[in-house]
């Protein structure tokens, strides 16, 4: 799965843990073969809505038997169908990976996950005519060994605790705005090497991509802490080093015989929907806010709006325009807002809560309720409407917008058969630039990608920069392989710098102001891809705002 949604350019989304418990969650695990598949199931399925924030979730079973999956790709769908890893999905064409479908189908109440697998396995070979077959290939994983000396872990006493991670939150800057900690810790209780191998899945970008797999050998169950930074240009370590120096063990690429589902024959498109769809499976009504307190932003507050979620039924907003508000809630830039003066200026806290739901997803280490982007902004909206008087409609507006030209192309040409993907980080078995090059904000590796794919790909990953669909003019055919980093839009114009916890800081206007090693995105793709992203005046589609209070009704 990419992360590249969580940078939101006038909207700094504090969501990283939450995020990495939605992709990877408690793993799946295999359905068992004796378990009888049904034959036919009820299901909506249809190409999902464009966005630039939305990532693959999905629902457990709800009590009123309701199964959605939103922005999956078919690659997701049939990893969570046959309880595999998204690496071992083998086979299949290049857009496996790359197409986006919302799914619901609707299962008995009290329905288990593993009963609605099978149910979702019906659903893909019924309305994507997917033909796939079981096998065992070596793949890439990460080893668990033990290092050099013996391991830093105490023995567990049987039933002190609780086998399982804990998740520490870092504590929020004193300051609205402050920079926020990058390094976390995770204290273990009466783990074995084999279930702390199965949850780092979840608790790091570094192992989220590859199962670990446990080849210490060391038998029983350890109680440890260990602590390490998610941010690859920040001030800690990285969880493998973490591991050695904290533990005494090792995490290594490797390879291992694991279960994979090769795809035979599967459609790019699902069979149309039964009739009268809507009418069975109606959507559900809006999701809000139970109660939000609405407070003025203090002089000494937050310049971007900052969204805090870890997992919960309470939101907070701080620093937020309702220009920003409107863009993060219709899920466009703020410069795609047209409103009033006022709305660009003025700036609100705000403390939302959601009414508990034991049914709802749950949030980082299994612990709080899991609220997904996309409910997230329609609350937002909601909420606009009812405290601001809020309302709106669609236009297209002359604005400035990124072009893409032809330039001196250095870009590899691709493999037909490899899948097409944009993805956060460097090739596989590639050095991180940004431990080299703290001031490099974003690493986007695309692989058998189109030109005109790569233009909408890259506003999800720089939408600091790009506030409008890039138009592809490129004239280049067939498809590419490329590494693309560069630095934040604030980085690259000066106006903040990289400090030694690996966040941006403003730039201290005494200091020199000798070269730092940043690069702008434009700069970037005419550097490394031999590109022209070149920003001119072009008609786009904006929200424009027919009438906005100025003050929120009162609390």
């Amino acid at each position: 799965m990419s992360l590249r949604r969580l940078s939101l350019g006038a909207v700094a989304l504090i969501l990283s843990p939450c995020t990495l418990a939605q992709q990877g969650g408690s793993q799946p695990t295999a359905t068992p073969a004796a378990a009888v598949q049904p034959t036919s199931v009820l299901a909506d399925v249809h190409v999902s809505p464009h966005s630039f924030t939305s990532t693959y979730f999905r629902t457990l079973p709800l009590a009123n038997g309701r199964f959605t999956l939103r922005q999956g790709t078919l690659l997701n769908l049939i990893a969570l169908a046959y309880g595999v890893e998204g690496n071992a999905v083998s086979g299949g064409p290049p857009w496996l990976d790359y197409d986006r479908f919302d799914l619901t189908l609707q299962v008995p109440p009290g329905t288990t996950l593993d009963t609605a697998k099978l149910a979702l396995r019906t659903v893909l070979a019924d309305r994507f005519k997917l033909v796939s077959h079981a096998d065992t290939k070596p793949l890439p994983a990460l080893l668990l060994t033990v290092g050099k000396g013996e391991p830093k872990l105490k023995q567990a006493v049987d039933g002190a605790n609780d086998p399982g991670c804990q998740f520490h939150p870092p504590t929020p800057p004193p300051q609205p705005g402050g920079t926020m900690p990058t390094s976390f810790t995770f204290s273990c209780r009466s783990m074995t090497m084999e279930a702390y191998g199965q949850d780092l899945r979840r608790m790091s970008r570094e192992t989220a991509e590859k199962p670990v797999l446990d080849k210490t050998g060391l038998k029983g169950a350890f109680d440890f802490d260990i602590t390490y930074n998610l941010q690859p240009n920040g001030q800690g370590l990285a969880v493998s080093d973490a591991i050695e120096k904290q533990l005494g063990l090792k995490l290594e690429p490797g390879t291992a015989p694991q279960q994979v589902i090769e795809v035979d024959s599967v459609m790019e498109r699902p069979t149309p929907n039964p009739p009268g769809i809507e009418k069975i499976l109606p959507p559900p009504p809006p999701p809000a806010f139970d109660v939000a307190v609405i407070k003025p932003t203090e002089p000494a507050g937050a310049r971007d709006l900052q969204i805090r979620y870890m997992g919960g039924t309470q939101i907070t907003f701080t620093g937020a325009t309702l220009q920003a508000l409107i863009g993060y809630a219709y899920d466009v830039s703020g410069a795609m807002v047209d409103g009033p003066a006022f709305y660009s200026k003025l700036r609100w806290d705000i403390v939302a809560k959601v009414a508990p739901d034991p049914n709802a997803p749950k949030g980082p280490n299994g612990r709080g309720q899991f609220i997904n982007q996309d409910d997230l902004r329609l609350m937002v909206r909601s909420l606009l409407a009812d405290r601001f008087l809020l309302k709106t409609h669609p236009d297209d507006r002359p604005i400035d917008a990124y072009t893409l030209y032809p330039g001196n192309p250095k870009m590899k040409k691709a493999d037909p058969a490899n899948r097409t993907s944009c993805k956060d980080g460097p090739p596989a078995g590639e050095k991180d630039p940004r431990i080299a090059n703290p001031t490099i904000a974003r690493v986007v590796t695309c692989q058998n990608i189109t030109m005109s794919q790569f233009a909408t790909e890259i506003q999800g990953y720089a939408l600091d920069y790009i506030k409008t669909p890039v138009l592809d003019l490129s004239k280049l055919d067939g498809s590419y392989d490329f590494t693309l980093s560069f630095s934040s839009s604030r980085v690259a114009r000066g106006a903040t710098t990289v400090g030694p916890n690996g966040q941006e800081v403003a730039v201290d206007p005494t200091a020199s102001n000798d070269p730092t090693g940043a690069i702008s995105l434009p700069d970037a793709i005419s550097k490394q891809l031999g590109l022209k992203l070149v920003l001119e005046k072009r008609s786009a589609p904006m929200v424009v705002v027919d009438h906005l209070e100025e003050t929120p009704t009162d609390n």
